[in-house]
């Protein structure tokens, strides 16, 4: 029997081996150096950014930012203009402004003859949904669950900030993070069945900052689309690869996105 099982074992890495194939990926010319747009104009009043890059032949490739384009975007009553940061190359940044809710904003990108536009609109965010912080008596850490029960598409964001803990400080090797949880009314079984990613425990200490995101029917498919494409993808139901959903006109790719966000803080002892 156990000869058999040797060999049964044997058998299966063989064929396991053999479903292996080198894939060469093929990009077409106009596929390449397109813009990719990733902004988000929120309610908040602060400078709003919009980050714009180059697309790459390598999957492995470090982003290539944009730099010298001219970026703007109107709301039909008001015209803002956002310039490059001369810090942080493809970064564009505006003056104090905040997004209004029914209001309907356009973007326009110019970059050597190319002009790129999208259009947006605002939906109301829901109030920020339950929590969880769950305490690991083995390791003495925490860790942070969403729990939003509401119908309502979004996505929330988790800064961590555990900076006044110099020995955990010094473990992570950074005082901050950053999680997203994403609010998608129906189930997907890409992500029910998605690999397992990283999970952030924190200290005793830590101050946690929560944003919550409002999201349209086209924001959401931008990020159904994207998930596929990153967080669900590996799984056990892997779908085939295509283009992200975009709302960004011929020649961009990417999303132009207008959330109403609401917010609080929280420390955990």
């Amino acid at each position: 029997m156990k000869v058999k099982y040797l060999y049964s074992i044997g058998i299966l890495i063989v064929l396991l081996q053999g479903c292996e194939k080198e894939y060469a990926w093929n990009f077409q010319s106009d596929e390449l150096n397109l813009i990719i747009v990733d902004g988000i104009i929120t309610n908040e009043k602060k400078s709003q950014e919009i980050f714009l890059s180059q697309t790459n032949t390598g999957l492995n490739d470090s982003l290539k930012p944009l730099s010298g384009a001219q970026v703007r975007v109107s709301d039909g009553q008001h015209l803002y203009l956002f310039t490059e940061s001369a810090y942080r190359p493809g970064w564009y940044c505006s003056d104090t402004f905040r997004a209004v809710i029914n209001y309907s904003y356009h973007l326009e990108v110019f970059y050597e003859g190319v002009i790129l536009t999208a259009d947006a609109v605002t939906s109301a965010v829901t109030p920020l949904g339950g929590y969880e912080i769950r305490h690991d008596t083995l390791t003495g850490l925490n860790r942070f669950l969403l729990r939003d029960s509401s119908e309502s598409a979004s996505f929330t964001e988790v800064y961590y900030d555990w900076s006044v803990d110099s020995v955990f400080l010094g473990e992570y090797g950074s005082g901050q993070a950053k999680e997203t949880f994403y609010r998608i009314p129906r189930t997907d079984v890409n992500a029910v069945f998605a690999p397992r990613k990283q999970v952030i425990n924190f200290p005793g200490g830590t101050r946690l900052i929560r944003k919550k995101y409002s999201m349209t029917d086209d924001h959401l498919e931008f990020v159904r689309s994207l998930l596929m494409e990153t967080e669900w993808s590996g799984g056990l139901f892997d779908v085939q690869h295509g283009n992200l959903s975009t709302n960004i006109s011929e020649g961009g790719l990417g999303y132009f996105a207008v959330c109403m966000v609401v917010s609080d803080t929280l420390l955990v002892e």
